[in-house]
C-alpha cells in the first residue's frame, strides 16, 4: 500500500467510508522536516498498509482541513478511527512515528 496524496473532498470520502483507521500526514511544501519524514512515512505504509490507511494532505493547498482540526504545527500525524480524530503528534522524529503507528495498530477497536 502507498501513501495517498488527497484533497479535501476526497479525504472527506475516504473518512465517511473507511472501516480501518487512517493515519493523515499533513504538511505544507515549505516545511523541511516535512520533507525529510515523508519518506519514511511512505516506508511505514508499504510495512503497515494492510493494518491503516495513509493518507497525506498538503493543508497549505487544503486550508480548511487545518481549520477544522486545528492544525497548528507541521507536520501533524493524526490517526482516524470511525471517522473522527482518535489521536495525534506534531513532528518529525522517525522513532515516536513507528510508536505512533504501532500504538495505533494495537490498540483495541
Amino acid at each position: 500500500m502507498v501513501v495517498e496524496h488527497v484533497t479535501k473532498e476526497e479525504f472527506d470520502k475516504i473518512l465517511s467510508s473507511e472501516k480501518k483507521k487512517i493515519i493523515v500526514d499533513t504538511w505544507t511544501p515549505t516545511c523541511g522536516p516535512c520533507k525529510s519524514i515523508s519518506p519514511y512515512f511512505e516506508t511505514l505504509s508499504e510495512q503497515f498498509g494492510d493494518k491503516l490507511r495513509f493518507l497525506s494532505i498538503n493543508i497549505e493547498e487544503e486550508s480548511e482541513i487545518a481549520q477544522r482540526y486545528m492544525i497548528t504545527g507541521v507536520p501533524t500525524f493524526i490517526v482516524f478511527k470511525d471517522g473522527k480524530p482518535h489521536n495525534s503528534f506534531v513532528g518529525a522524529t522517525r522513532k515516536k512515528l513507528l510508536k505512533f503507528i504501532e500504538e495505533a495498530i494495537n490498540e483495541e477497536n
